[in-house]
């Protein structure tokens, strides 16, 4: 069976907001897409930052605050990335020695900027698992 790439088991379809999204606005698209987590693109669509459920969490201690915020403000900048050519047992090892939920997948520009083109997460490896 040949290796695979995490091209070949990430999950295509990401779901971004702007830098300039508000809070609550993040908040409702997190619940009608069902997702853990936002990827936050700037003006050209590059990956900015990451919002995930845990960090709205602690948002809504601020409730003076957060209503009031945007995905730029909130957002973690340090957001864990992999290529799409890499191999899935690479995002499996990464994910499990930093106990990360998902990686972002980009692909570099000319200029150096990150461009998401997906998700991959511990469910899409665990899906993978069960289709042998």
């Amino acid at each position: 069976m040949p290796t695979k790439t995490v091209k070949d088991v990430m999950h295509v379809g990401l779901i971004t907001c702007p830098v300039h999204t508000p809070i609550p606005e993040v908040a409702r698209m997190m619940i009608k897409h069902d997702i853990s987590a936002i990827v936050v693109t700037d003006e050209s669509g590059h990956l900015a930052g990451l919002i995930a459920r845990t960090d709205m969490i602690v948002l809504y201690g601020y409730q003076e605050m957060w209503p009031h915020l945007t995905a730029e403000q909130a957002m973690v900048t340090k957001v864990a990335t992999i290529a799409p050519n890499e191999l899935a047992t690479k995002a499996a090892q990464i994910m499990t020695e930093r106990k990360y939920h998902r990686l972002i997948v980009t692909e570099m520009n000319g200029q150096g900027k990150e461009k998401p083109l997906g998700v991959v997460s511990m469910t899409d490896i665990v899906r993978d698992m069960s289709l042998v």
